[in-house]
């Protein structure tokens, strides 16, 4: 409306009531999404960042060229309404395109699919936070510069996978370049797999080593790992009767399904 000449704009703060519910905005938009995924939290984070932004953007658009005074509910709607709207999007194309979650570095690749082999991806909410609980932890430490998780199911046995590649410079990293198969042994005693002893691989550039959990030495579970000089990867395996031999072999079978050279 014009009155007297000039614009009738009642909401004089358009951008400073739109930037105030953007905070709980993206902390909805976390609640909901996070726990979807398992790719680390800083990693989902950040991609609400742009769906928070054009919702706030919006609101403060419209806002400063309404006739109409708004109320705080007003921008919380309309900020809610377009970031949800662009993150409904955001996910149903990563569905459709992006595949399985990825720890990528310059020796390998290692992944988490929906099927490695005959074991099948446990896609459920106990799992999913379980995989946020690792993958929080890993974003915490300096050792590491990507990380993938996943659990696994074939009938009554299942086993956990954790994906790493090393940071340059971390102490981790120069303990695999110096040697995999030591590096690979020192990282699976400060998991307190202190019993862990080498196996074969596989593959003459790849080391690995089996070995049971310390605390219970429980029956049926396996703790598997093997490394090249930047990568390594984690395997549990748990299942009646397992044994080192049998989660070796199950290990030289699901690594070829969740790691990928670069070269």
């Amino acid at each position: 409306m014009i009155i007297g000449g000039r614009l009738n704009r009642p909401n004089d703060r358009p951008w400073r009531f739109a930037a105030l519910v953007a905070v709980p905005t993206f902390a909805a938009l976390l609640i909901v999404v996070v726990p979807r995924h398992t790719e680390s939290v800083f990693y989902t984070a950040g991609r609400l960042v742009l769906p928070t932004a054009v919702g706030v953007v919006a609101a403060g658009v419209v806002a400063a060229y309404s006739s109409r005074t708004w109320r705080w509910w007003t921008y919380l709607g309309v900020v809610v309404a377009t970031a949800g709207l662009q993150t409904t999007i955001v996910e149903l194309r990563s569905a459709e395109t992006l595949g399985p979650p990825v720890a990528r570095g310059p020796g390998s690749t290692l992944s988490a699919p929906a099927m490695a082999g005959n074991w099948t991806l446990v896609d459920d909410s106990a799992a999913r936070a379980r995989g946020q609980q690792v993958l929080s932890r890993a974003d915490r430490q300096e050792l590491v510069a990507s990380v993938v998780y996943g659990e696994y199911q074939d009938g009554a046995a299942a086993v956990a996978f954790l994906g790493l590649n090393t940071k340059p410079g971390s102490g981790l990293r120069a303990s695999l370049q110096r040697s995999p198969a030591l590096g690979v042994r020192d990282y699976l005693a400060g998991a307190q797999v202190q019993s862990a002893h080498s196996v074969e691989s596989g593959r003459d550039d790849v080391a690995m080593a089996c070995g049971q959990p310390n605390e219970t030495q429980l029956n049926g579970t396996v703790v598997c790992a093997w490394a090249d000089s930047t990568a390594l990867g984690v395997t549990t395996w748990v299942a009646a009767g397992m044994d080192v031999d049998h989660a070796a072999e199950l290990t030289r079978q699901f690594r070829t399904a969740v790691s990928q050279p670069n070269s």
